[in-house]
């Protein structure tokens, strides 16, 4: 179809839609977005083939244009027909591009560790500013969140292709420092509570068949709303289950579009495909393999050595690996050093049966959890302060029981001398900072170097 007949099926949808016709309309609606994928394929393939990958679903209770959200094995992209269609196909087109953005930088998985810290429009206006102004019809339009909209509504001077954190922290600096900034955000944060579905009423089965609808009058795409899909992702897998879908789908889009990637695409695919520094299968199977651990017999199993005597039990460990895991959270590791410590833990984590401790530390032990799955994993840290390595080991003496390993990743600056020193378990420290060798004079264990640089 021609570019005049894509345009003509969009009025032609919202003329329905005046009259009442919802249902007919949203048949058309199905046919647009194909076509809109279909001139995508020939104009930037790689957004037209992750979008291919997504499950598409219309919904109108939908609170914006479109959204993302994450299942156990797939994404889904969802749609609301009557807050898309208000927009030209060249917007349309770079909206879809938008939630392909969010799935590529990870903003689902991210959007958590955020939240803990900053408000959840802010959040998702920094998102948004990371994203926009790589898509040129959204970067124009004030109506998204543009480099114009954050100067202003926010007073900032902000710079370009920045990292997701820096649009965050800028806004929130700026909020903090100036009243009206706050009261902009405020008044952001009021408008986006959901009223009749913010202009559009009716309801959508399971094909997303729509009952009764009109034309939205707000069809912005700042603040929550736009994001509010994401909390479908919960019920979804783990971290690294969400890291791996998201590398595939990128890997694929990048195979079928022959080359034909963005720039800062590319700089996304190589992040997503990065492994952990370590060897983590080959340094636990080291490290746990000297471990007494108790087995058990069982018929489920056949023995090793004669695995052919159907009458002789096998072995299986009788108990799990307890491990571990301190974070040096003092101010000289940058953010650099824990997105790798981070790395480096999910590696760990996909390695061995555990039960897994998290310790953060810096002149004091600031925060203990246990973590079950990658999920429990607490991205934003606490401390910040000087550096001390014996409140850690002191708080595993007097307070954890029956631990085998403790693994300690530090830029290796610290005191000279442990005091206390470690008691009935293996201790393995993990030096993020370049420097090659640890300040305590008696480790009491191994010593690695965590060379990142290498790999960048």
């Amino acid at each position: 179809m021609k570019k005049d007949n894509i345009h003509e099926m969009r009025e032609n949808i919202i003329e329905l839609i005046k009259d009442d016709k919802v249902k007919e309309a949203h048949r058309i609606f199905k046919e647009y977005i194909e076509l809109l994928i279909f001139a995508l394929l020939k104009k930037e393939p790689f957004y037209a083939n992750v979008i291919i990958q997504l499950n598409r679903k219309y919904d109108l209770r939908l609170p914006a244009a479109a959204g993302v959200s994450m299942n156990r094995t797939y994404f889904d992209l969802w749609l609301n027909m009557p807050m898309f269609i208000v927009h030209s196909t060249e917007v349309g087109m770079d909206i879809l591009k938008h939630e392909c953005l969010h799935i590529l930088n990870l903003h689902l998985m991210r959007e958590k560790m955020f939240i803990s810290k900053y408000d959840r429009t802010l959040v998702n206006i920094g998102m948004d500013a990371a994203i926009n102004q790589f898509l040129p019809e959204l970067s124009k339009d004030d109506r998204f969140v543009t480099m114009n909209y954050l100067r202003r509504d926010f007073f900032v001077e902000p710079e370009e292709k920045k990292e997701t954190e820096y649009y965050i922290e800028l806004i929130a600096k700026a909020c903090h420092n100036n009243p009206k900034a706050q009261e902009n955000l405020d008044k952001l944060r009021g408008q986006n509570k959901p009223q009749n579905g913010q202009g559009m009423s009716g309801e959508s089965d399971e094909s997303g068949e729509a009952v009764e609808g009109q034309m939205s009058d707000s069809a912005d795409g700042k603040g929550t709303n736009n994001h509010d899909v994401w909390k479908e992702s919960d019920k979804a897998g783990s971290v690294a289950d969400m890291k791996d879908m998201v590398k595939d789908i990128a890997n694929e889009a990048a195979t079928k579009s022959r080359g034909k990637v963005p720039g800062h695409i590319e700089s996304l695919i190589k992040r997503l495909n990065e492994r952990p520094v370590i060897s983590w299968q080959k340094e636990l199977r080291l490290l746990v393999g000297s471990i007494k651990i108790p087995f058990r017999k069982t018929i489920q199993r056949r023995d090793r050595r004669q695995p052919h005597r159907y009458d002789i039990r096998g072995r299986i460990s009788d108990r799990t690996v307890k491990i571990v895991i301190v974070i040096d959270t003092s101010g000289s590791v940058d953010k650099v050093q824990l997105q790798w410590i981070f790395r480096e833990i999910f590696g760990i984590i996909k390695n061995i049966k555990f039960e897994l401790h998290i310790i953060e530390c810096d002149t004091r032990v600031t925060r203990v959890y246990k973590a079950k799955t990658d999920k429990d994993i607490k991205l934003e840290v606490t401390g910040r302060g000087g550096t001390s390595f014996s409140p850690a080991i002191e708080y595993i003496n007097e307070n954890l029981r029956g631990i085998d390993l403790a693994l300690y990743f530090t830029d290796g600056y610290g005191e000279y001398e442990l005091n206390p020193k470690p008691k009935n378990y293996k201790m393995l420290w993990v030096l993020t900072g370049g420097k090659e060798e640890l300040s305590i004079q008696e480790p009491f264990g191994k010593v690695k170097e965590l060379n990142y640089n290498k790999k960048r």
